[in-house]
């Protein structure tokens, strides 16, 4: 268990061009629990932040700002349960899908909870805010807030689910 309270990432960035997934914090099929902290203006080939790919991650109460990558300008989060709670995600952007949360459930069986968090000002050629890929299941509960997300294809989430 990767346990994380209230530490600050700031300006974190792949090491002579090679290319890097979560600048921040790579998971691979652990457990992730961070409460509080900042994600600031970090960059990296998916997940400008935080790469989760399989196990479980709960965050809450943290800041991402001005995070980038292809896709998952903050968070990417591949066949991982993740649920994230009073965040705020502002001015983070990628490229591909996933301005702020590119989300892939290719198993159909990992949840994405978000509640009481806030999107605001992300960018993305396929949303701009959120972007749900393969099946997973995507709820969005409480007070969560989209404002000034911008995409090609649909300003507050994309999901391509059948």
């Amino acid at each position: 268990v990767l346990k994380i309270e209230d530490v600050v990432f700031t300006g974190l960035r792949a090491k002579d061009g090679v290319s890097i997934d979560g600048a921040a914090i790579y998971n691979a099929d652990g457990t992730v629990n961070i409460s509080g902290g900042t994600f600031t203006n970090n960059s990296a080939t998916n997940g400008g932040a935080i790469y989760l790919n399989g196990g479980t991650a709960t965050i809450s109460g943290a800041v991402f700002e001005n995070n980038s990558a292809t896709n998952g300008g903050a968070v990417y989060r591949g066949n991982a349960s993740l649920v994230l709670s009073d965040v705020t995600m502002a001015g983070n952007k990628a490229t591909g899908n996933g301005g702020a949360v590119f989300y892939t459930g290719g198993d159909g069986l990992s949840a994405f909870k978000v509640s009481d968090s806030r999107f605001e000002n992300n960018t993305a050629q396929n949303g701009g805010a959120l972007y749900n890929d393969r099946g997973g299941t995507l709820s969005i509960e409480g007070d969560t807030v989209f404002e000034n997300n911008s995409a090609t294809t649909l300003e507050r989430y994309y999901d391509s689910s059948p």
